[in-house]
């Protein structure tokens, strides 16, 4: 017993000492890595732990997904992306790389010509005008612009929108995150691929086509992509296949987004007990209250759970400046030192089991020690409150995510966590292992409509996102703790595919058993497919992985959607962007009218008079 009490005073004072450092690296780092706006807002000079890539190999952030046989290619403009796609057999686009599964490529993609965006510097341009941002509450960008790009180019304009909801993450780009239909929280959305109102993409041919289901006069386009690229007014179905669509139908190259006013929000935080989240009925209530616009947060073996709700504060309420990122990257830097240190892996079993719930109760105080004596109100502008962590991306870990549909009474809800937390003591109680070192979130959203999305039905439709994480440990093998977070993986899902779970793409699915089939079955979309197959008839953005699931034997996600280019408009000339905001109900009489004129409507062809006339409009508004 004398050497358990010593073993543990040994790390006591392992961290403290930890504790000690970070408080006084943490102004020199705040100093040396820091500049602030005129607003008191924190941004980065420069990547903290920036990974040296190695010109000849890509990998994603998590370092579990490779290809050394592409060949890397970074852009600068339209023209050599257009030249890439012509010269090659064979294109995939990699973002920001922060995601888990083989969606970008991998070592079985051999001969393909990879475009890595992170070194597209030139690529992070915003293509709209201030003025047509203002008018059209839409904003058109570059595919190498990231979530802070925008954000700081709406803040020097001086234009008070953002974005609806989004990921937490702030250096991720958003074409990459909108093709592999990631989410925000809260039941008034569903995907953030939801917001995108037009892509513009260099299709397998080379040629320059921008896909939209509305009226192009209610887009900030700008005269680059009017003059060069063939608008198509395509069915709002055709347009969920593009707005997620893991770059299989050409290279995006510009992208336009909704927005909306940059509220002032009011974002609490503050610990409950782990017990609401096993009970139905207080999960039903807190959850409904904020209308799903929260994030839960429970590390493994701690009592309480951490609570982040959003709701829109009252009128003059005065906004808060964030302070949050110093302490962020310090935690990030602290936290891949210790997961790099890993403590306690050395102990013997009977030791393993009090030093890792200890290890997971000094997590969890550092993840909640500004409100774990009571709850804490702030008031950020929505971007920051939607943002409220960064220097995530410095803290590499594993990541499954499944989203569970939600009925009336939450019963499915609450034993998907029990699920989750009953394995995870499972697993600790017979083996002494810790698989989930690191935390576990609940997310609530409601359904989308987006083809390839994890939660594809109604958009009236609930469904929670659960997920578990563990650190990476930085390549250091552990044959036992890896033996056991698979066993974890496994376990969780199967239980969560039961109820009618479905995987998150970019989070880490592809090591579950029968994982393809089920994606097969319930995700993927046939009419997806059948368009893909139309747009790229020879596969030149078809990965390995991609063609397993999509060519490889029948899907059964959904149903033909027959004349899929039926709602065409195509032109070359000078379809005006002028800000003047078209109606809905136009926007639907023109796919309408598309429709009507059969199955591949141009200026050329069989169009339809009404999209003629509107067209012949918009030249002469061009003109005066």
């Amino acid at each position: 017993m004398q050497a358990t009490d010593d073993s543990c005073s040994d790390h006591r004072c392992h961290h403290h000492s930890l504790v000690a450092s970070v408080s006084t690296m943490k102004q020199k780092l705040k100093d040396k890595f820091h500049h602030h706006d005129e607003e008191g807002r924190t941004h980065r000079k420069h990547r903290i732990l920036k990974k040296h890539w190695n010109q000849q190999e890509w990998t994603n952030w998590n370092n579990n997904q490779t290809c050394s046989r592409a060949t890397l290619h970074h852009p600068t403009n339209l023209d050599e992306i257009i030249g890439i796609v012509k010269t090659s057999d064979k294109v995939r686009v990699a973002g920001y790389g922060h995601s888990w599964s083989p969606i970008v490529a991998t070592e079985d993609d051999a001969a393909f010509s990879l475009i890595d965006l992170k070194e597209c510097y030139q690529l992070k341009k915003i293509l709209s005008t201030p003025e047509q941002v203002r008018a059209t509450n839409a904003v058109t960008f570059q595919c190498a612009t990231s979530i802070q790009d925008l954000e700081d180019w709406l803040r020097r304009e001086d234009i008070p929108m953002t974005l609806p909801a989004n990921v937490v993450l702030t250096e991720v780009f958003l074409v990459g995150l909108t093709a592999c239909v990631c989410h925000g929280a809260g039941y008034d959305w569903g995907t953030v691929s939801d917001f995108v109102r037009s892509i513009t993409l260099v299709d397998a041919k080379g040629e320059i086509i921008t896909y939209t289901d509305q009226d192009p006069r209610s887009l900030p386009l700008s005269e680059e992509l009017l003059t060069r690229s063939r608008v198509e007014v395509v069915t709002p179905e055709v347009m969920n296949h593009v707005r997620g669509s893991f770059g299989l139908f050409g290279v995006i190259y510009a992208m336009t987004m909704s927005l909306v006013p940059a509220d002032i929000i009011c974002m609490r935080d503050r610990l409950e007990p782990v017990e609401t989240l096993l009970d139905p009925v207080k999960l039903k209530e807190l959850v409904e209250k904020y209308n799903g616009w929260l994030e839960i947060f429970w590390v493994p073996f701690n009592d309480n759970i951490w609570l982040k709700t959003w709701e829109i504060a009252k009128e003059g309420t005065k906004r808060d400046k964030p302070h949050h990122h110093t302490s962020d990257m310090v935690l990030g830097r602290a936290g891949r030192l210790m997961y790099d240190l890993r403590p306690g892996r050395h102990l013997s079993e009977d030791k393993r089991h009090k030093f890792g719930k200890v290890y997971l109760h000094k997590v969890f105080k550092m993840m909640s020690v500004e409100f774990s004596k009571k709850p804490i109100v702030h008031h950020y502008h929505r971007y920051d409150a939607t943002h409220y962590r960064d220097y995530i991306d410095n803290f590499p870990v594993e990541d499954t995510e499944f989203s569970l549909p939600v009925d009336d009474d939450y019963v499915n809800a609450a034993n998907g966590f029990r699920v989750l937390k009953e394995t995870i003591e499972d697993i600790e109680a017979k083996d002494a292992l810790y698989p989930v070192n690191l935390t576990c979130e609940m997310r609530f959203t409601r359904g989308t409509k987006v083809s390839m999305s994890q939660h594809p039905h109604e958009t009236s439709n609930k469904w929670v996102h659960m997920e578990f994480l563990r650190s990476s440990l930085s390549g250091l093998e552990d044959s036992a703790l890896e033996k056991s977070w698979l066993e974890a993986v496994h376990r969780i899902t199967g239980k969560w595919i039961e109820m009618g779970g479905l995987p998150h793409w970019a989070k880490g699915w592809h090591l579950i058993p029968g994982i393809d089939e089920l994606l097969k079955k319930k995700v993927i979309r046939k009419n997806f497919v059948e368009f893909r197959r139309t747009v790229d008839p020879n596969g030149k953005f078809l990965s390995h992985k991609f063609s397993q699931l999509l060519e490889n034997g029948p899907v059964s996600g959904g149903e033909r959607f027959g004349e899929f280019s039926a709602s065409t408009e195509s032109t070359r000339g000078h379809t005006t962007s002028n800000g003047h905001a078209v109606q809905d109900v136009e926007a639907q009489k023109m796919r309408e009218a598309a429709a009507m004129a059969g199955h591949s409507a141009s200026l050329h062809g069989n169009t339809a008079p009404e999209v003629l006339r509107s067209l012949q409009e918009m030249r002469i508004a061009q003109t005066r």
